[in-house]
């Protein structure tokens, strides 16, 4: 099992990515959602500069499934927070593979960055999960529907000619509130 402490200035907390149950699956450099948002300066705030900095601040974020908003802290059962309350944790759990389908929308939308992801990086991702996903072959099944609906698009890679086996980039459309018909990823499920 690798470890590595976490990037952030004011961070000394010990990063595991080889354990399945760790809370962190995305921002690998980084302990927890909370640390790689301040440290990048993504939540708009100060960059905390000591531990206590980074206790006492609370970053202002969106529930990705209700569209509420909720504080997200630094203690660690709150680092990693996307959703607001124990409701809309439920909400995502009672659908079929919720939690699975659930990842890889999150997964997408906070690493491709734009570009895309192919299915065999998400199953590289989901791997890390306790969620169990044949291949990059069963990535491309979990998206068909999303692609169907219009919140995802699944394009060639830049430079791949069409005849050649280049794996396709799977990534949110600009405007997939729009096209699919959906406010928030819970509404997608």
């Amino acid at each position: 099992m690798s470890q590595k402490i976490c990037s952030h200035p004011a961070c000394n907390r010990v990063n595991r990515f080889g354990w399945r149950h760790c809370r962190n699956k995305v921002h690998r450099d980084y302990c927890s959602l909370f640390c790689q948002q301040n440290a990048e300066g993504l939540d708009g705030g100060p960059v905390a500069q000591t531990e206590d900095e980074l206790r006492n601040y609370r970053q202002r974020d969106t529930c990705l499934c209700c569209g509420a908003g909720f504080d997200r802290e630094w203690t660690e059962n709150w680092s990693n927070k996307r959703l607001c309350s124990q409701e809309c944790s439920n909400q995502v759990a009672h659908r079929k593979n919720g939690k699975r389908n659930f990842q890889a929308l999150v997964l997408l939308k906070e690493v491709d960055f734009g570009q895309g992801l192919t299915g065999q990086d998400l199953f590289d991702y989901l791997k890390l999960t306790v969620y169990s996903v044949k291949g990059a072959a069963g990535v491309a099944t979990i998206l068909r529907r999303w692609i169907r609906c219009g919140a995802l698009e699944k394009v060639s890679r830049p430079g791949s000619r069409s005849t050649a086996k280049a794996a396709p980039l799977y990534r949110f459309r600009d405007n997939w509130e729009e096209t699919s018909g959906a406010t928030t990823l819970g509404e997608l499920l």
